[in-house]
């Protein structure tokens, strides 16, 4: 059989880069040192991919499948089965869904409680309404801002609760009080 190899730079840190073929990935650091990381599905059906550190120091893969699958390394089961579009940036993954939803996954908690936040959806932090169709183009950490493309074509600006408060915690570490409550009369 023919095996499928795709090559992408992470778009949590550009560092990093992630080879996948079937049922495995490989991620390089600058130096080319690799590390193995079993995926749980064929390359043939990854749409999207990426690579982070999750909260304990090791390398997790975060994909996509052609079917709407999100799926990370590690897992058997889907965190999703409806997801729509993937972003990763430095401190989140971000993924909508086609029941119009935003799901906002930290980094700094572990990869298995980002199901509770699926279950649950009662995260305020963690979720949102979004209009259906939407998808992620990109985001921009240092504003707390995530750009949408909406299906009619225009491109929407939100500001997730999550980088909200993350930046806000920023901030007040830093003791930019200043900052932190203008962050927060602005969203």
């Amino acid at each position: 059989s023919d095996v499928q190899e795709r090559t992408q730079y992470s778009q949590a840190d550009s560092r990093l880069r992630i080879v996948v073929d079937d049922q495995t990935a490989v991620i390089y650091d600058e130096n080319d040192n690799g590390t193995i990381i079993e995926i749980p599905c064929f390359a043939a059906e990854i749409d999207v991919f990426d690579a982070f550190e999750s909260h304990d120091g090791s390398m997790k893969v975060i994909l996509k499948t052609t079917s709407g699958k999100l799926m990370t390394s590690g897992d058997t089961e889907p965190l999703l089965t409806n997801c729509i579009s993937l972003h990763c940036s430095k401190s989140f993954c971000f993924a909508t869904t086609s029941d119009q939803r935003l799901f906002s996954f930290p980094y700094h908690i572990p990869v298995s409680s980002w199901r509770d936040v699926v279950i649950k959806r009662t995260s305020e932090e963690s979720t949102r309404e979004v209009e259906a169709g939407a998808e992620i183009v990109t985001t921009v950490p240092d504003e707390a801002m995530l750009m949408l493309l909406m299906p009619r074509g225009n491109l929407e600006t939100i500001y997730p609760r999550a980088m909200v408060l993350q930046a806000v915690r920023k901030h007040l570490d830093k003791l930019e009080y200043r900052d932190a409550y203008l962050l927060c009369r602005r969203h």
